[in-house]
């Protein structure tokens, strides 16, 4: 019995199944790269997510445990409930919170009013997990700080501050007599060249003497330090204090011509002047004064916890008398001493033969200061500002800086997200 031959293949057949074969090998390998490729994405993807959701939380958590604090509450459990409505529950399997106050790490270690929230959270892998068969970890950390209500000295720590911004001579600082600050700088606000001026042989001291513009001297007198010029313009510090309402009814005018003492109250006066020899008492309080207060006589002028605001007019002190005020020392306008309406251009002139002494800002923003020292020494623990400011005179004005005694400006607690 014959068979009939078998076929033969020919080598160009081998060939193609051959070639199919190896085909199928590649595909089978794109295959597992693109499902690779497709769970990096996806994983990818989620923890990306996650981390935002992380961060997230952990932002919102601090911060609120810094308004926990700064409202005397009880911060951990802030934290922990802003954490879990943001969809970490501190369970210690998926997630795990943990709160630091101060933080250890970072630059905020050891200060008391920050907080440090950090949140360890783990996410099941997907597709990933046919390389890795752990969880993806996810970490995120953040410090918020509470600030609490607070206090501060306006002005950059600086006694004196003329406010006018281009004029010539903004500080004028002639005569012979010497003029020292302590504990407390000089800043004048003047962009012009000679914004500062001394003249004579008098010598000015400061902890610091900073001038927009510049410069000059004419005469054998010093400053000390060299002033820094060119420096930055200041906005005037108390720009957003209010001023004092009005008392109803009508003003009162005080007006001295004798020498009796006189002792008055707080209230509502249409001027204040003393032209003879008796002294006046002013009791604490606030004066409002409508057209000014001045003093031309040799009495005396008393005005302890006291504040002087003149509507219009000048306040002017070019007797022979005393002048000792003091500025409250608690209220809105604790550490007041003088507040110069906004729109009164009217002159300061502490100007007298008298020994002027007084605690607390004298404020003068549109108006000219003068102090004049012609005795031994005029004491001042004061700060001034004003729009311009000059000293004359051959007696020694010592001004000694003491932030808690001069106005303040009390800051409301508040909370920022540090890192």
């Amino acid at each position: 019995m014959k068979f009939p031959p078998r076929s033969k293949k020919s080598n160009t057949t081998r060939y193609k199944e051959s070639e199919c074969g190896q085909a199928l090998i590649f595909i089978v390998f794109v295959f597992i790269g693109l499902l690779g490729f497709i769970g990096l994405a996806i994983d990818g993807g989620r923890l990306f997510s996650e981390r935002r959701q992380s961060q997230s939380a952990s932002d919102n958590a601090s911060l609120a445990a810094a308004r926990a604090l700064c409202i005397g509450q009880d911060l951990v459990s802030a934290a922990l409930n802003i954490a879990n409505s943001n969809g970490f529950d501190n369970n210690g399997s998926t997630n795990t919170i943990t709160i630091h106050r101060p933080p250890i790490s970072g630059q905020y270690v050891g200060d008391a009013n920050s907080i440090e929230v950090i949140i360890d959270s783990n996410l099941p892998g997907s597709f990933i997990s046919l390389v890795y068969p752990g969880p993806i970890q996810v970490n995120s950390r953040s410090v918020s700080r509470c600030t609490p209500s607070h206090t501060s000295g306006v002005g950059d720590g600086n006694a004196i501050i003329a406010l006018h911004p281009t004029q010539s001579g903004s500080l004028s600082l002639t005569g012979n007599g010497n003029v020292t600050v302590t504990s407390g700088g000089i800043f004048v606000n003047s962009n012009a060249s000679s914004a500062m001026r001394l003249t004579g042989n008098g010598n000015v001291r400061a902890d610091s003497i900073s001038i927009v513009g510049g410069w000059t001297k004419t005469g054998n007198g010093t400053a000390t330090p060299t002033p820094t010029i060119h420096v930055a313009p200041m906005t005037d510090p108390l720009a957003s204090v209010l001023p004092p309402t009005q008392p109803g009814g009508s003003c009162t005018t005080i007006s001295l011509t004798s020498n009796n003492d006189v002792t008055i109250d707080p209230g509502y006066y249409c001027s204040i002047s003393l032209t003879g020899n008796g002294s006046l008492t002013m009791n604490p309080g606030i004066y409002y004064i409508q057209n000014g207060l001045s003093a031309t006589g040799n009495g005396n002028i008393v005005a302890h916890n006291a504040m002087i605001y003149c509507k219009t007019g000048s306040f002017s002190l070019t007797g022979n008398g005393n002048f000792d005020v003091t500025a409250p020392t608690t209220g809105d306008y604790a550490g007041m001493a003088l507040f110069m309406d906004r729109a009164n251009t009217s002159a300061v002139r502490l100007t007298g033969n008298g020994n002027s002494t007084s605690t607390g800002t004298i404020y003068a923003a549109a108006s000219p200061i003068t102090l004049t020292g012609n005795g031994s020494s005029t004491v001042m623990n004061s700060q001034f500002i004003a729009n311009t400011i000059t000293t004359t005179g051959n007696g020694n004005i010592n001004v000694n800086y003491v932030p808690g005694q001069n106005y303040q400006i009390t800051y409301p607690p508040y909370i920022d997200l540090l890192e």
